[in-house]
């Protein structure tokens, strides 16, 4: 049987800093156009934030997603880079059963949308996503057993600058 190294943290960063900024759920982090972002449900609220940092280390001062595209959800959002863009995915916090997307090009959000055609996607946990063979791929349970829908969803480009 064949040792793998484990994995080390060279240091520990607290990512809010001493501004007393918490979250409410795991983060997200994805790596976009040279930046890391962080996205977080804010603590005790239903609102998303996020955070950028171009080391890992100094990290932005809070930005909250829901002010620009007014996403809201109960649990944790999921970040992917696909095409050019950065997708965030999350169960919606009016309908918690629903999953939303919004995304961003690096300047402009888009407003948020529901995934799915007519009757939108239903989920009872948060979204995975993964880009495997050229392809997004967005898994999530639903009617008791895990479901994938293959393509990005169709979005236009409006909505406020990062």
């Amino acid at each position: 049987m064949r040792d793998y190294p484990l994995l080390e943290c060279s240091s520990v960063v607290n990512v809010f800093g001493g501004d007393g900024g918490r979250s409410g759920t795991g983060p997200a982090v994805c790596d976009f156009g040279g930046l890391l972002y962080l996205f977080h449900r804010a603590d005790e609220s239903s609102t998303i934030h996020y955070r950028t940092s171009t080391d890992g280390r100094g990290w932005s001062d809070d930005r909250s997603l829901t002010d620009r595209t007014d996403a809201l959800t109960d649990d944790e959002p999921v970040a992917v880079e696909f095409g050019g863009r950065l997708y965030v995915l999350f169960r919606g916090a009016d309908d918690p059963g629903r999953l939303e997307v919004c995304s961003t090009d690096g300047w402009t959000w888009t407003p948020v949308q529901r995934i799915g055609r007519g009757e939108s996607v239903r989920t009872s946990t948060r979204p995975s996503a993964v880009v495997f063979r050229g392809r997004l791929h967005v898994f999530f349970r639903g009617n008791r057993r895990a479901r994938c829908s293959p393509r990005p969803p169709r979005m236009g480009a409006s909505g406020a600058r990062r």
